[in-house]
């Protein structure tokens, strides 16, 4: 159980950790995309739906869901420090996890010295290692609560983001989430059915709109180049 007994420290870490409501991912060119205080909190809440999602008759061993909200809820606080660092960023792998191990320290020894710091490095570590099933499991949550923005973006601003999807297809273990993964998938490909129907008609509406006033420009085109030639001619 978490314990903050100095207000001072209390205060100095929300201070910190307060930007995270406002820090956006930036990458893809999306329009207001989340931000990493959304994520955290949609993993969250993910977490508590699939205990009410399991089959008693074939589902894993039961999980210790406050675990799996403790570390939804902190596994990427340390980039109220960092930043958020995607995949993708040049800096790497390695150089990516010695920032973030690094700005967990600092939470954990100057803006919480207390067993409060030290229960939230120790949750973090714990998803980071990926060694318990709550961890296993959130790490899942993570990849699919990915996705599903990706969806939502694309559905909404009309964008391609194969590559979310790509990044995570075949990784996700839990059985429940991987098939809250697949009928996110077959969305999508509903979705781009829908998308490419849409622009058909839309195509085919706006041809009709401008067809009349095509042939008349046509038919003007015609007739005035025809008495151009006419003219030099004579």
């Amino acid at each position: 159980m978490i314990c903050i007994s100095n207000l001072q420290n209390f205060h100095n870490f929300f201070t910190y950790i307060f930007c995270i409501f406002f820090l956006h991912r930036v990458n893809h060119n999306i329009q207001l995309p989340e931000s990493i205080c959304d994520h955290m909190y949609r993993m969250a809440i993910a977490s508590i739906l699939l205990n009410y999602n399991s089959d008693p008759s074939n589902s894993p061993p039961a999980l210790n869901i406050s675990r799996c909200l403790l570390l939804s809820l902190v596994h990427d606080i340390g980039e109220s420090l960092t930043g958020d660092i995607v995949p993708m960023d040049p800096m790497g792998k390695t150089e990516k996890q010695r920032r973030e191990k690094l700005a967990m320290e600092q939470i954990r020894d100057t803006l919480l010295p207390n067993p409060a710091g030290e229960e939230i490095y120790q949750a973090w570590e714990e998803y980071e290692q990926q060694q318990t099933a709550e961890a296993k499991v959130v790490k899942d949550l993570d990849r699919l609560e990915m996705i599903l923005q990706a969806y939502e973006y694309e559905s909404k601003q009309l964008i391609n983001l194969s590559t979310f999807y790509e990044s995570v297809r075949g990784k996700i273990r839990h059985p429940i989430i991987q098939k809250w993964a697949e009928e996110i998938e077959q969305r999508r490909l509903n979705l781009s059915i829908d998308n490419e129907l849409s622009f058909q008609k839309k195509v085919k509406q706006v041809f009709e709109n401008y067809k009349l006033p095509l042939i008349t420009l046509g038919t003007l085109f015609t007739v005035t180049f025809t008495y151009y030639i006419k003219s030099h001619k004579s």
